[in-house]
């Protein structure tokens, strides 16, 4: 989640700068190419849902680097990382991961 919430800030970093190039290392930062080092144990503990939320995020974060890499619009991309947000929220209202 922190390295979501990197990327996040680095997204909105651009926006701000008008710079497509935080945008897209930022979103390739948390892009799908990051779950493959995720621990293998932790992945099969996880509740489907929020597995599902997972690699959706991941995606949003991959599409968020696309668009700005090939047809930069701040507006577009505002859009997206709201829609981003949106994931964010939902997930963190419906799972929390506790201590034992």
């Amino acid at each position: 989640m922190r390295v979501f919430l990197e990327s996040v800030r680095g997204i909105q970093e651009g926006i701000l700068n008008k710079n497509p190039s935080i945008i897209i290392t930022s979103g390739k930062k948390s892009g799908g190419s990051v779950i493959e080092h995720a621990p293998k144990g932790m992945m099969k503990s996880l509740p489907i849902g929020f597995k599902k939320l997972g690699f959706s995020t991941h995606d949003l974060f991959d599409k968020i680097a696309k668009d700005a890499s090939e047809n930069f619009n701040v507006n577009h991309t505002q859009k997206q990382l709201n829609s981003l947000l949106g994931n964010c929220v939902a997930c963190h209202s419906m799972y929390k991961i506790g201590l034992k």
